[in-house]
């Protein structure tokens, strides 16, 4: 037993001679749940890949929009040639050869849409994906800040579980202290002072374990927040401004998971109404002008201007496909969304439980809490007065311990629901927002 102890004086000086280098880190930064989602909304990659993809849903509109504007092209065309006459159906005495000569055509081309249904169904179906992208890029940012969210939860949770831990090793430490004095005299038996051991060995135990798991959940924040990996994080507790109330009362606006089906059904329309309009006819005018001759010297002028109407009559059935597979597809988003829409709805009424049942267990755990203090320091003072012992001490230290620890998950477990509840209401992007925006 004794050589048990030394060793464990050894790792514990060495222990806490790290804690200081360990608390002295390159840079502290105070993070907030607000803060925290802030910075998860500005710097997380897939928010900024989503923004970029609505940019690209934006140069697509263009892109259709050009099939309704006028369309010019500069035309050259130069060479040398011969041609055999027989191949125009012409059969004239002698050699029907001809060439070879020189061939120049220059022209400017125009050509305009004059009616064209399906040119607008695909602008109006490019609109809607622009508002698809739009939508899908605000429930990306949603889930992230969620993300970020559950990240600073339990990074804040392990680190309240460190230090809680770290406090009661240093506590452990000063009664293994005192209780070896306590042998030696002969206050104490050999089998308390075994288990004033054990303890010791114990909270060394646990406390690793939680700082093993600090880190890991730091560093899963840092990652996600581009912070320092180093960083030193100091969590700060703020109030997101949501109840139940609220949360049962009051009309939010649309979840972003519900905008992004009901844009998917929009856009399925579009793309139906693309199909459809494929069967209506199109007409385009045309017109061109240049020089057409020998060489560019010896040349005359030309033109050309008339309509193009194209009408499709027959196509093996394969529009009529396309548009029972467009309407399939509608369908399919139709009820993607009304299932969406319920999912929704029983995620919010769930959390709304949750965050019921948190508020409650923190108000309990927060009355325990200060009721165990007192008994705490009825222990300690029966131990001073010779009246108590180690052992009630360090057992009234980790009933408070636990206490402290079932508050910190009650206040956790309370923010946790408060964000499923934003999520389920579509209101994470407003928890962004300084409170007095």
């Amino acid at each position: 037993m004794r050589c048990l102890a030394v060793r464990l004086l050894v790792i514990l000086s060495i222990f806490f001679a790290i804690i200081p280098a360990y608390a002295e880190g390159p840079s502290v930064i105070k993070l907030s749940l607000r803060k925290a989602l802030k910075i998860g909304q500005e710097r997380h990659a897939d928010v900024l890949m989503a923004d970029e993809r609505v940019q690209q849903a934006l140069s697509r509109v263009g892109q259709s929009r050009a099939g309704l504007l006028p369309q010019v092209h500069g035309i050259l065309n130069a060479g040398r040639q011969t041609r055999d006459l027989r191949g125009q159906g012409i059969a004239l005495p002698g050699d029907p050869h001809v060439g070879p000569f020189n061939s120049v055509d220059a022209r400017v081309r125009l050509t305009q849409a004059l009616l064209d249904p399906s040119a607008i169904s695909r602008m109006e179906q490019a609109a809607h994906g622009k508002q698809l992208s739009v939508s899908e890029a605000r429930k990306v940012q949603s889930d992230v800040l969620a993300l970020v969210a559950i990240l600073f939860i339990n990074a804040r949770q392990s680190d309240a579980d460190f230090k809680s831990r770290r406090a009661e090793l240093a506590f452990v430490y000063q009664n293994f202290l005192a209780a070896k004095t306590s042998f030696r005299q002969g206050v104490i038996s050999q089998s308390d002072w075994e288990d004033v051991q054990v303890n010791l060995a114990r909270s060394y135990a646990q406390y690793h374990q939680a700082k093993s798991q600090e880190a890991r959940d730091r560093l899963e924040l840092c990652a996600a927040l581009n912070l320092p990996l180093d960083a030193v994080i100091e969590y700060l507790s703020d109030d997101l401004g949501i109840n139940v109330d609220q949360a049962q009362q009051r009309n939010w606006a649309r979840p972003a998971d519900v905008e992004v089906a009901q844009d998917r059904v929009t856009l399925n329309i579009a793309q139906r109404n693309v199909e459809r309009s494929q069967q209506w006819p199109q007409i385009a005018a045309l017109a061109d002008y240049g020089r057409t001759g020998e060489s560019f010297d010896e040349a005359s002028n030309t033109y050309t201007v008339g309509l193009q109407v194209s009408v499709p009559f027959w196509e093996g059935g394969l529009r009529t496909e396309k548009i029972k597979e467009a309407e399939s597809r509608l369908r399919e988003s139709q009820w993607e969304l009304e299932r969406t829409r319920r999912a929704n709805h029983a995620r919010l009424l769930e959390s709304v439980e949750a965050m019921q049942a948190a508020k409650v267990s923190q108000t309990k755990a927060k009355w325990q809490s200060k009721a165990q203090a007192r008994q705490f320091k009825i222990a300690m003072q029966k131990y001073k007065n010779g009246s108590g012992s180690l052992v009630d001490v360090y057992q009234s230290w980790s009933v408070k311990s636990a206490i402290r620890a079932q508050e910190n998950d009650a206040f956790s477990a309370y923010q946790l629901a408060q964000i499923n509840v934003a999520h389920a209401l579509g209101l994470l992007t407003e928890i962004v927002k300084e409170p007095h925006q």
